[in-house]
């Protein structure tokens, strides 16, 4: 209901005066008031994009064990964000091939998982913290333990073969999935199980994946994840690794390579110093899903970011922005993002990042955050007002002259 239709109301309530008693009258307009401030309400509560669609990726400060998760997520709700990306790092959470390798020190940290000794102290951290906001999940399962790598000596050496990491994903899926033994082991969580699944980052990329080219041995491991995972959840979704750069071409590659049909949802980093090139950057995805027969395929953003990094950094990447002009930036792409997202399949977008710490002056993205890491108190940027006013709007959460529908 509009303000142009309220005289209408009051109309209404005049000609219902002329039979009414002053006490039915004033019962009368009470009901006209309340009928239009519930039609306001429900107009303002709206919700045009899906749960989920607004996500940030954690950040630096929130994989740290003095980091207080609960409460950052406590923040991250309140602006609107719904879903979080972090790394599961294989090499963290499994080291050591067999319990005969873990140092005594370190032998209370594990548990055998399939004969496999494994740390899922952060993990279960983090998951649990935000299961409290209702916040969702998305894992980015990457890194290879030295004792799975072709080359141990290289941290960003790719698997050896595909069963030490099939074997690895179906343990996260029996601990955060839907059955998993995370939600047994605390019957009192609200449940918000893992359901979506990265399988690695950006593999085109030496800092990722030194084996080049990368695509025939990338779909390999993708289909054994795949089938691992869909096995222990029938209803989860992969999610293709990150795609930065000409990430078009790089998807044709892996489709080429025999990946159509292996993933869920395409994922996407792009990253340019232009809107309108994170316009052009879509299309172009949308064109190569169309190309390979694809095109229903849902698009993730699961990187999206201009650094408030310029002039604080030694070595640019050319997309660094001020704070003001990330806010800026954040302002004008996403409303462009949600009126084209059926059109160009645009299903999540993730901002890069949460929080960073803006300290170091030789890496753009640890200024990245919504928000800047401070010990004695974190600092909201420019940027996340601006999210928070998009997600909010977005979200069916606008504030109306009548009420306000937020969490």
């Amino acid at each position: 209901m509009t303000d142009a239709s309220l005289p209408c109301v009051f109309a209404r309530s005049q000609f219902l005066g002329s039979l009414l008693t002053p006490a039915l009258l004033a019962g009368a307009l009470a009901w006209a008031l309340t009928s239009y401030a519930e039609a306001e309400v429900a107009q303002a509560a709206k919700r045009t994009v899906p749960q989920g669609f607004f996500g940030a990726t954690s950040g630096k400060p929130m994989t740290r064990f003095d980091f207080d998760l609960a409460r950052e997520f406590g923040v991250m709700a309140s602006n609107g964000v719904e879903s979080t990306r972090t790394g599961f790092f294989w090499s963290d959470l499994q080291p050591y091939a067999t319990m005969a390798d873990v140092p005594a020190a370190e032998a209370a940290k594990f548990r055998a998982v399939a004969g496999v000794p494994t740390d899922f102290s952060f993990t279960d951290r983090f998951v649990t913290a935000a299961a409290q906001h209702a916040i969702e999940v998305l894992p980015v399962v990457v890194t290879t333990p030295a004792w799975a790598r072709r080359d141990p000596l290289r941290g960003n050496s790719a698997p050896t073969g595909t069963a030490n990491y099939a074997r690895f994903v179906g343990a996260l899926v029996d601990r955060y999935g839907p059955n998993g033994s995370l939600w047994r082991e605390q019957p009192g969580l609200r449940r918000v199980p893992v359901r979506d699944w990265q399988i690695w980052n950006e593999p085109d990329h030496d800092y990722y994946w030194h084996e080049q080219p990368f695509q025939r041995d990338y779909v390999r491991l993708l289909r054994a994840a795949r089938t691992t995972i869909k096995r222990k959840d029938p209803g989860a979704k992969i999610v293709l690794a990150g795609l930065a750069g000409r990430s078009w071409d790089v998807l044709g590659r892996i489709y080429a390579a025999g990946g159509r049909g292996k993933f869920d949802a395409v994922a996407i980093h792009p990253y340019t110093l232009r809107v309108s090139n994170v316009m052009r950057i879509m299309e172009f995805v949308q064109a190569a899903l169309k190309r390979n027969r694809d095109a229903a395929r849902p698009v993730w953003i699961t990187e999206l970011s201009w650094p408030a990094a310029k002039g604080k950094v030694t070595n640019s990447y050319g997309f660094e922005a001020t704070e003001a002009g990330a806010a800026a930036n954040l302002r004008a792409v996403y409303p462009k993002l949600v009126a084209r997202r059926g059109e160009l399949g645009i299903a999540r977008v993730y901002w890069e990042n949460w929080i960073s710490d803006d300290r170091d002056p030789n890496l753009s993205w640890d200024w990245a955050g919504l928000r800047q890491y401070r010990a004695a108190g974190s600092r909201d940027k420019p940027a996340l007002a601006a999210l928070r006013a998009i997600a909010r709007h977005y979200e069916g959460c606008a504030k109306s002259t009548v009420a306000t529908r937020c969490r």
